[in-house]
């Protein structure tokens, strides 16, 4: 999956914060675990040997039957997953019409991609070196409070990373660095097209609505999208800014949809199993692969949709 800079940046911090908790129990579990490969290291000490005293033309060719053999079995494993995948997708669109059918779309990486290169390009080299202290010292923060969730608006960035006291140069920044997306062309055109053949569509997203507006501003594509969808659901004030790891968040879509079937397309499996929790059979999930597979299986199951 592609991240955002300060994502691999999180994903540092978080893992800090998880070795300093760590305790007593990690210790034990790394002595235990040493011991075990230490003994499964001696089981395969004729092996070793054995390879040791081949010619090196037998090691190359050891060597690359094993990486050739790593190598299929995860290709394979891989389409065996995508295969799975795509069957469940499937079964989403069992009597779809627009008189009884709402579509509901991630955000980030389904209707808008995400540009590492623009995030690089701001905190290399457009932040002083003040700037980038600044943000790191708050993505500390910020890590610590996606493992614990103690403060819900803090969960989005817009609120972990600005401040009020920050000035404006600063606050730019930023809000460039952690909205680095840009619009999903062919995204977009899919909505046009279900709503087009008659379907509501909205967004449900972890997005704030600064960062939304600042989106929209931004690249007229996303505006021209929030003004052709039927609605929004993301973290809000008003809804104590629950997110899509919170079955509520379904539940609100719920109550602004009048239709029997919800196909709901998002990338995380976690969320939509959150959701179909939440709405039970009125939700049909559908997993994102890509936009070509996406428009593939609304070509091959819609009335009305062509590829």
């Amino acid at each position: 999956m592609k991240k955002l800079i300060f994502s691999i940046l999180l994903l540092l911090s978080s893992a800090a914060n998880s070795v300093w908790n760590f305790g007593s129990w990690g210790k034990t579990a790394l002595e235990t675990t040493t011991s075990v490969a230490s003994k499964v290291g001696k089981s395969f000490t004729g092996l070793r040997s054995r390879f040791a005293n081949l010619p090196r033309v037998g090691k190359f060719a050891v060597v690359a039957g094993g990486l050739v053999l790593g190598a299929t079995a995860l290709k394979a494993k891989s389409l065996q997953a995508k295969n799975a995948i795509e069957a469940r997708n499937a079964q989403a669109f069992t009597d779809v019409t627009p008189e009884n059918t709402t579509f509901v779309f991630d955000f980030h990486d389904v209707l808008a991609e995400r540009k590492t290169s623009i995030a690089a390009g701001v905190f290399f080299k457009e932040m002083s070196l003040r700037e980038k202290g600044r943000f790191l010292s708050r993505l500390a923060w910020f890590g610590k409070n996606r493992i614990t969730k103690s403060d819900k608006a803090g969960l989005m960035p817009e609120h972990s990373f600005v401040g009020e006291n920050d000035n404006s140069e600063y606050k730019e920044k930023a809000t460039k660095l952690f909205n680095c997306f840009g619009p999903s062309k062919e995204g977009i055109a899919l909505v046009k097209k279900l709503k087009s053949s008659g379907y509501q569509v909205y967004i449900c997203s972890n997005i704030g609505e600064e960062s939304l507006q600042y989106l929209a501003d931004k690249h007229s594509e996303f505006k021209e999208l929030l003004d052709l969808v039927d609605g929004v659901q993301q973290p809000t004030k008003s809804n104590n800014f629950i997110n899509k790891k919170d079955q509520q968040t379904y539940k609100e879509i719920a109550t602004k949809v009048a239709d029997k079937n919800i196909i709901l397309v998002d990338d995380s499996e976690k969320k939509l199993k959150v959701a179909k929790a939440a709405l039970g059979d009125r939700l049909k999930p559908v997993q994102f692969i890509s936009l070509a597979n996406l428009t593939k299986l609304l070509a091959d199951n819609v009335s009305g949709f062509s590829a």
